[in-house]
């Protein structure tokens, strides 16, 4: 009896080390699929914007693994409902699920390791919702509005004005790449009344520093200083001229747009989730309670959602045929992406009304998850899954 009792037992965990494996593999391919997708559009958005900078590569990496964060949330719960799909359809078609349920396996039992795969996944969500997620939107919106300000300095390609204080700076014929130009303009004022006026060629714009400085140097340029005596308008004193000629020179340009973008937490997408208990009693802003109450509940409702996706994923895929058409993945794919887009939809009616989040978003799901549930009730106590006719 007692070795019955063992050997069962090693069945069932060679029985959930398969189902796991089966599930698990589509699900890693797919989380890297969704997540370079993603991510290759925002290369295309963002390119032509860090191409003008010091170190494009360097721009283009920081500000993709910015959003790495905010794409991998919806890239898990993507992964693991395609996983789980997959998964079942495979086991399905070869009649090993039905093998499985004649050895007295119930489709709970080989839930099981898939429900030990979906805890991991929402405990990385949690940690991803709770804190990357909101820190990752400040920095990459931070980010990029230094990297535009930094461009701005190239405003159109081939020129560049720029008037700071006593001094004006005309750069001209700036190359595509926004490296280097031909000619370069230079025209300063003093409070004792003299200028000097600095017009070179064959230049360069390089960064120093941050993304938010870049300087010129020129070689060979030709100076020119007018000396007043500083008595009198410069237009009636009597002035001296005298002209140089310089191996090179060197100096900052400041960007266009000065403007540093704000702190963290002006906004509650940007606030953590001890933030949100707390009403940010930390942070300098203050936000409507309201909307608080919005994004606390969104965030919670995102993960209670990931525990309903291996039972959407079985529930739309098990079917009497053993081999279920593409059209059984569309209808899984519409429910897990189309309430995870009302879950967003149904947070901003609350965070823009006084419709309690409790009708908005928790209301819905609770609905869903009934659907849901009598749909995987029906499949999985019914004769071998209804897979075997």
């Amino acid at each position: 009896m007692q070795a019955r009792r063992v050997h069962g037992l090693g069945f069932f965990m060679l029985a959930s080390k398969y189902v796991f494996g089966n599930s698990f593999g589509p699900m890693r391919n797919t989380f890297f699929y969704v997540v370079l997708l993603l991510e290759s559009v925002k290369l295309k958005l963002v390119w032509n914007i860090a191409i003008h900078q010091p170190d494009p590569f360097y721009a283009i990496v920081k500000y993709l693994g910015q959003w790495l964060p905010l794409y991998s949330g919806l890239a898990l719960q993507v992964a693991l409902a395609v996983g789980v799909m997959l998964g079942i359809s495979k086991i399905s078609r070869s009649r090993e699920l039905d093998a499985m349920h004649a050895l007295g396996f119930s489709m709970m039992q080989l839930m099981a390791p898939i429900m030990a795969l979906t805890l991991l996944i929402s405990s990385i969500c949690f940690g991803i919702f709770g804190w990357l997620q909101p820190l990752a939107l400040h920095d990459s919106t931070a980010f990029l509005h230094e990297v535009q300000a930094t461009a701005s300095l190239v405003t159109d390609g081939k020129n560049l004005f720029r008037a700071e204080g006593n001094k004006t700076i005309l750069v001209d014929d700036i190359a595509r790449d926004g490296r280097s130009f031909s000619k370069v303009f230079m025209y300063e004022t003093y409070p004792d009344g003299h200028s000097v006026t600095t017009a070179g060629s064959t230049g360069q714009l390089i960064g120093v520093g941050t993304l938010s400085e870049q300087s010129y140097i020129v070689k060979g340029l030709d100076v020119v200083e007018v000396k007043g005596d500083g008595a009198a308008p410069l237009a009636t004193s009597k002035a001296t001229t005298t002209a140089s000629r310089l191996a090179n020179v060197q100096g900052p340009i400041k960007v266009i747009e000065e403007k540093v973008y704000g702190a963290r937490g002006n906004s509650e997408y940007e606030w953590t989730i001890t933030e949100l208990l707390t009403n940010g009693a930390d942070l300098p802003f203050k936000v409507e309670p309201r909307r608080i109450s919005a994004e606390f509940n969104y965030r919670l409702a995102q993960l209670a959602f990931i525990w309903l996706l291996p039972f959407i994923a079985v529930a739309t895929i098990i079917e009497p045929r053993r081999n279920p058409g593409p059209f059984r993945f569309f209808i899984g794919l519409f429910i897990v992406l189309g309430f995870n887009q009302y879950l967003s939809i149904g947070t901003n009616i609350s965070r823009d009304s006084n419709w309690p989040p409790s009708l908005t978003v928790w209301l819905p799901l609770v609905i869903v998850a009934v659907l849901v549930f009598r749909r995987f009730w029906k499949v999985s106590y019914q004769p071998a899954f209804k897979t075997a006719r």
